[in-house]
């Protein structure tokens, strides 16, 4: 049985997504650290962190529906 990794499409999706994940999670620990460093509030940090967060919760649903 052959394996994924022994096609180079494959790999190039597989590193592409690796490295993009990595770097979306790295801005937003960034960002969390930059808003404390100014702000130095964790009541805004939250905020902005929540606010962050609306997209992905509202448009949750919706990509499902769509997918299926």
């Amino acid at each position: 049985m052959a394996s994924p990794l022994g096609h180079r499409e494959f790999r190039a999706l597989w590193s592409g997504s690796l490295l993009s994940w990595s770097s979306q999670w790295i801005q937003h620990a960034a960002l969390g650290w930059v808003v404390y460093e100014i702000t130095g509030s964790g009541t805004l940090l939250g905020a902005v962190m929540g606010a962050r967060a609306i997209p992905m919760i509202l448009l949750t649903p919706v990509s499902g529906m769509a997918a299926d």
